[in-house]
C-alpha cells in the first residue's frame, strides 16, 4: 500500500481477493505507515514466519522499519531467524523480504531521514514535500552496514539459496558469497534506474534448480502528474467505499448548498442565459 489507513487497504485486499493461487505477503514501508503494521497483523497474520513446500523452505522476514530506522530487523527477529535457519538445513532456503541489506547501485547518497527531527518525520507539509522531490539517489539499504553484514553473513552461514527483495524501484540479480539476491521492485511507483522497466517475476523452482521468468509491463514515461491523478482516482474510490454514507452525506450537503447560491442569485444567471440565446426561457 502506499500508506497504512484501513481505506487502502481495501484497495490491495480487493485486488488480491481475485487470485486463484495462494498468496504469502510481508511489509514494507509503505505498509506499516498510519498504524499500518497493527491492521496488517489482523489481515495477515505475524509479521515474519515461515513453512516448508516439499523439500523447500520459505522464510519471510520483516525488516519494513528499515527506511527510517537505525535498524531495520529488530534482535528477536534476528533470534527468531537463525534459529528457523539451523532447523532448515539440509532443505532449500527461500528468504522473502522488503528492504535490502546492500543498494547495488552506484552513486547514492546515504539516507539521512532517520535523523530527522520528530516533527518532521510526521509533519504533513514535509511528507508532502518528501514525496515531490523524490528519493532516487537516495541509498535504500540498511542503515546500519554493520546489521547489514550480519544479515548478509547469516544468508551465506546457512547456504540460502535465494534472497528475494524489494524496495528499489528497478531490477537487479547478483551473487555475492555463494547466495542469489533478487531485487524486483518494479511493480509500481517510479522507476529508479536508467533503462529499468515495469514487471513481475516467475520464480520456477524444479529437479534441484530454479530459474527467473521477468515478465515485462507496459512502461509509461515516469510522469508525477499522472501518478498522482491515478493515486487520487483510487483513493477516492477507496474511501467512498470506506465511508460511503458519509460521502454521499457530504454530496447532499454541498448540492444544498450549491441549489441555495444559485436560488439565491438566479435573477443573474437566468438574465446570463438569455443573453446567451436561450430565448425560450421565460
Amino acid at each position: 500500500m502506499y500508506g497504512g489507513e484501513p481505506n487502502r487497504y481495501r484497495l490491495f485486499y480487493e485486488t488480491v481477493s481475485k487470485l486463484q493461487v495462494p498468496l504469502y505477503t510481508t511489509l514494507g514501508n509503505h505498509d506499516i505507515r498510519e498504524n499500518g503494521r497493527t491492521i496488517y497483523t489482523e489481515l495477515f497474520g505475524p509479521p515474519y514466519y515461515s513453512f516448508d513446500y516439499l523439500n523447500n523452505h520459505f522464510i519471510f522476514l520483516d525488516s519494513s522499519r528499515g527506511w527510517t530506522e537505525k535498524t531495520a530487523i529488530p534482535q528477536e527477529e534476528y533470534q527468531w531467524l537463525e534459529a528457523d535457519l539451523q532447523k532448515a538445513q539440509g532443505k532449500r532456503i527461500f528468504v522473502v523480504s522488503h528492504i535490502p541489506p546492500t543498494d547495488p547501485r552506484t552513486s547514492i547518497i546515504p539516507n539521512t531521514y532517520p535523523e530527522l527531527g520528530q516533527s518532521q518525520k510526521t509533519s504533513l507539509l514535509q511528507n508532502e514535500m518528501n514525496k515531490l522531490c523524490g528519493t532516487s539517489n537516495i541509498d535504500h539499504a540498511f542503515h546500519d552496514k554493520q546489521e547489514a553484514a550480519r544479515f548478509e553473513n547469516l544468508m551465506t552461514k546457512y547456504k540460502v539459496d535465494t534472497v528475494f527483495l524489494s524496495h528499489i524501484h528497478s531490477f537487479f540479480s547478483f551473487v555475492k558469497d555463494n547466495v542469489r539476491y533478487i531485487i524486483t521492485g518494479g511493480a509500481g511507483a517510479e522507476l529508479l534506474t536508467k533503462d529499468s522497466y515495469y514487471h513481475y517475476i516467475r520464480v520456477h523452482i524444479k529437479n534441484g534448480e530454479n530459474y527467473l521468468e521477468i515478465v515485462q509491463l507496459p512502461s509509461p514515461p515516469n510522469q508525477i502528474v499522472d501518478r498522482y491523478l491515478a493515486a487520487g482516482q483510487m483513493f477516492a474510490s477507496s474511501i467512498y467505499k470506506e465511508y460511503t454514507t458519509l460521502v454521499l452525506a457530504i454530496a447532499v450537503f454541498l448540492a444544498l448548498i450549491i441549489g441555495w447560491i444559485l436560488w439565491i442569485f438566479r435573477q443573474r444567471w437566468w438574465s446570463y442565459l438569455k443573453r446567451l440565446g436561450f430565448g425560450f426561457m421565460k
